[in-house]
Order: C-alpha cells, then sequence, then structure tokens
C-alpha cells in the first residue's frame, strides 16, 4: 500500500491535535483556549487516528533473512553447421540431442 500525502487541512489539524497532547489540557479545555468547535476538533482526532492506522505497517509482519546463492550450471553450446546452436544443460536426453541433430544436418 503506498503512502498517502495529507492535505493541508490535515496537516493543520494533526499539528492542532499534536499540540493538544503535548498541552496537558483536557480536550475542552484546549478547544476553548483556541476557539475550536470541540465536535470538530473530536471529529479530526479519530479521522487523523484512523488514516495513521491505514498507512502503519502492522506489528505482525516481519521480514526473513534471505541467501541467494548463484547457481552454477556447466552447459555446452553445440552448433550445427555453423547454422543451428543447441545448448546442452546436465542431465540432457543424449536420444533426444541424437535426433534433433539427425533433423537438423
Amino acid at each position: 500500500m503506498s503512502v498517502k500525502q495529507l492535505t493541508g487541512t490535515q496537516i493543520q489539524w494533526s499539528d492542532r491535535i499534536s499540540a493538544w497532547e503535548t498541552s496537558g489540557l483536557s480536550q475542552s479545555a484546549f478547544c476553548k483556549q483556541h476557539q475550536l468547535v470541540y465536535g470538530t476538533f473530536v471529529y479530526w482526532r479519530s479521522h487523523l487516528k484512523k488514516l495513521k492506522a491505514d498507512y502503519t505497517p502492522s506489528d505482525s509482519v516481519s521480514f526473513l533473512p534471505v541467501t541467494l546463492t548463484p547457481e552454477k550450471t556447466r552447459s555446452l553450446l553445440l552448433r550445427v553447421n555453423n547454422l543451428h546452436s543447441i545448448e546442452l544443460q546436465p542431465g540432457f536426453d543424449p536420444d533426444l540431442l541424437r535426433q534433433v541433430v539427425q533433423a537438423i544436418a
């Protein structure tokens, strides 16, 4: 999920909520002091809390270390009549190879 950018209004209310949290005042007292409508303040506090929850990774998510090792395979490139190339991997079927070479030679 991508993180959404906050709108100007959301940033403004986020700043107000942060100021209230550090003020030590009750929500009601903070709203009176800053001439804010209490119901609007409660709405934005709830709305921003939900936005944050929607875009915050869950604590249950975890990552495990992964070690990648390059695959070591040896192959042989067989050219037939300088027109065709066949790459042979370990475990190739020799009968199938014989049939293919006969068909293209």
